[in-house]
Formats: C-alpha cells, structure tokens, sequence
C-alpha cells in the first residue's frame, strides 16, 4: 500500500521526555520562562526526526512586548552536552497565538539533520526568553514528529547487544 498518509510516524511529546521520567509528570512551559529551559529526549533507537512543534495550551499574551520569545530544537550529539549541536528547527512565541493552535516547522532531513542516533538526545531550548512589561501569559507543550530508520547496531556508536542470560 502506498500514497499519502501511508507511512508510520511516532510523537514524542512532554509526556515522556527525559525531564518527566520516573513518574513525575512534566508541567507545560510557560510562555515567560528564562532562555535556557529544555525539554530533553533520549534516543534510544535510531530515528528521523521530521518535524518539530509546540502545542499552546494558553493563549500567549504580551501587554507590553520587549522580546518576543524564540524556542529552538536542537540534536545533541554528544550525550547531555550542546557541544557540536545541530538545529533541528527555530520559530518565534507570536504574541495572541490562541490556545490549542498547533505551531510547527519541517526539519530538512535531506542533509542529514533529521537522522538521531542511539544514545543522542533531542532538546526542546527556550534561546530567547519573551520580555515585556505589565505581565506576560502563555504556556505551552513541545513535540517531535519521527519516523524509525533501518539500522544495525554496529553502526550506534552507544548501543552494544548485551548477553541474555535469562535463557
């Protein structure tokens, strides 16, 4: 079978990003929050990566704009380290984004970019905090659209089959 909408496509989403494992649950970001807040996700299979986004679930608001807010995904190649990072996608916060709209961009996969593998992580980064004054409103959810890529594991540098010894 083929034709649009045929292929698999799998979702990361705040829900089970590495910041909410062990059950505690990971609130939605808010629109006012410091540059420098992620959202990290751990591979552990190889992947593309096709698209990356936010979901609003409250209505971002500036009454007085200074900065408007930037969040950038990024791959880290090396584990837990920005060193050597790949953009993955970048858009701004625009104010009066209402909730429950979906924002997103298409990560170029033709060079290699959207190509994640085993033991690298994908990070969801606030780069540029929104600021303004009389207050600013909003929160919202990251995502990450991708697809599995056919691989071996002697080709992941950080996956190594280990012995079953319950059999």
């Amino acid at each position: 079978m083929s034709g649009y909408g045929t292929y698999d496509k799998w979702v990361l989403s705040d829900h089970n990003c590495d910041d909410g494992l062990a059950g505690t649950g990971v609130a939605a970001l808010a629109l006012e929050a410091s540059a420098g807040v992620k959202r990290t996700w751990t591979i552990y299979e190889p992947v593309e990566v096709t698209r990356v986004g936010i979901h609003v679930t409250v209505a971002f608001a500036y009454a007085t704009q200074t900065a408007e807010g930037v969040i950038t995904f990024k791959k880290y190649v090396a584990y837990g380290s920005s060193a050597g990072a790949v953009t993955l996608g970048r858009f701004a916060l625009t104010d009066a984004t209402p909730a429950g709209e979906v924002l997103f961009v298409d990560v170029n996969t033709k060079d290699g970019r959207g190509a994640v593998k085993t033991g690298e992580q994908i990070v969801a980064e606030i780069t540029t905090a929104a600021t303004g004054g009389g207050g600013i409103a909003g929160d919202f959810r990251c995502y990450v659209c991708w697809n599995p890529r056919a691989e071996v594991a002697g080709n992941q540098a950080y996956m190594t089959k280990a012995t079953d010894t319950a059999t």
